[in-house]
């Protein structure tokens, strides 16, 4: 029998939970992604679903192959057919078993953000550009246009739909609107001719399924009794709206969320009005401003406020500030997104802590910290201590 003297009432509550939909909103390390799995093998062990017939979503591969060790874990030998990944692992098998359904290529490939860009490049005489193909450089905005191509997916928004967007669009902005739809469209064209699929199409081909296909939606909503997501916070709209229509009508869905990453109330932030950028304080915000947000992967998105509320919380404040006088004040769990620049193009050495659970932590330097992060899979947090411009810098302070 499953041992929950390690929960205290409220996790107890949430993992005996059977019916109807739960969120669960609580901060870094309260046991979140442990109530999920607890819960994971309470429904297994009552008989309330089999493996098969419960889908457990986060967002990262490391996160989901640790859920994965946590259940199994906790559950007796012989439990298999898990359905436990990311947003993305999940659209991938279910579209490499339904795609001829949809009209894609049964041998489809995932392009990584470099391989589209490699693929603009390589084909960037078939795109009609003018506004974004200086005669000096004509492949200086080709990382921008893939990266907006993918806040687009990211929202759901088809080629189809921007370019009927942009024919609405007045003003000296016009022509530059229909050819970023146009050259949006194009790249699109050419990821299907060439068996392509990026990140982005993964979850909008699988929405697209699901809406066009009820029989293949009403099946996988037979078969997903149960439905569990960790991190909710981080869902854009395309995740929140495949989420919703997979788990209706019955609604068996449990999300959890972390609801401290805030910023002061004096804090500025960025607001697209009238087509401009503009800024005002977070206490002043109001139903119906559109705020700019940060979307993940280093996107940029633009979202509708719907409801005003405030809280009287306590958290300890931490101050980030840059050597160009830029400072934020942040709760000490607010997450924020950054760039690290590759070493081939910036020459920066970084000093870093390693920790991993039973041999504690480590000191290391490296020239090329996005492929230590991806290195170190096995470690259980990685942290960044300093950056240098050189090796014997790096290697002073280590």
């Amino acid at each position: 029998m499953l041992d929950l003297i390690n929960l205290n009432k409220e996790q107890k509550r949430a993992v005996n939970h059977e019916a109807g939909p739960v969120l669960i909103v609580a901060g870094a390390g309260t046991g979140k992604t442990m109530v999920i799995t607890y819960r994971i093998a309470s429904l297994i062990e009552k008989g309330l679903a089999k493996p098969e017939e419960i889908l457990a979503l986060t967002f990262t591969d490391k996160a989901a192959g640790e859920m994965e060790e946590r259940i199994d874990r906790l559950l007796p030998y012989g439990y298999v057919d898990l359905w436990v990944s990311t947003f993305h692992s999940f659209c991938e098998r279910i579209l490499k078993n339904h795609s001829l359904d949809i009209g894609l290529p049964a041998d489809f490939k995932l392009l990584d953000q470099t391989a589209s860009w490699l693929l603009v490049r390589q084909n960037i005489d078939k795109f009609e550009l003018n506004y974004y193909k200086p005669l000096g450089n004509p492949t200086k905005f080709v990382h921008a246009l893939v990266s907006h191509f993918s806040r687009c997916k990211d929202q759901a928004i088809s080629p189809e739909n921007y370019l009927k967007y942009s024919r609405g669009v007045r003003g000296e902005d016009k022509s530059r609107v229909v050819e970023i739809a146009g050259a949006y469209k194009k790249y699109q064209e050419l990821l299907l001719e060439k068996g392509f699929l990026d990140f982005g199409d993964l979850i909008n081909y699988c929405l697209e399924l699901f809406l066009k296909r009820p029989l293949i939606l009403k099946k996988y909503r037979k078969q997903f009794k149960y439905i569990l997501v960790d991190e909710f916070q981080d869902t854009n709209w395309v995740q929140y709206e495949l989420v919703k229509l997979l788990a209706g009508p019955k609604n068996n869905l449990m999300v959890c969320a972390d609801d401290d990453q805030c910023l002061p109330g004096d804090s500025k932030i960025d607001f697209f009005e009238e087509g401009k950028i503009t800024s005002k304080k977070i206490k002043n915000i109001s139903a119906g401003d559109k705020v700019l947000t940060a979307v993940g992967k280093g996107h940029i998105g633009v979202a509708s406020v719907d409801n005003v509320f405030a809280n009287n919380k306590k958290a300890r404040m931490v101050a980030a500030g840059t050597e160009n006088g830029y400072s934020i004040n942040v709760t000490d769990n607010h997450k924020m997104f950054c760039c690290v620049p590759r070493t081939a193009r910036q020459d920066y050495h970084y000093v870093y802590l390693m920790f991993r659970k039973n041999l504690g932590w480590r000191i290391g330097i490296t020239d090329d910290l996005i492929l230590r992060l991806r290195l170190e899979r096995s470690a259980d947090k990685i942290l960044a201590i300093r950056a240098f411009n050189s090796d014997t810098e790096a290697r002073y302070c280590e």
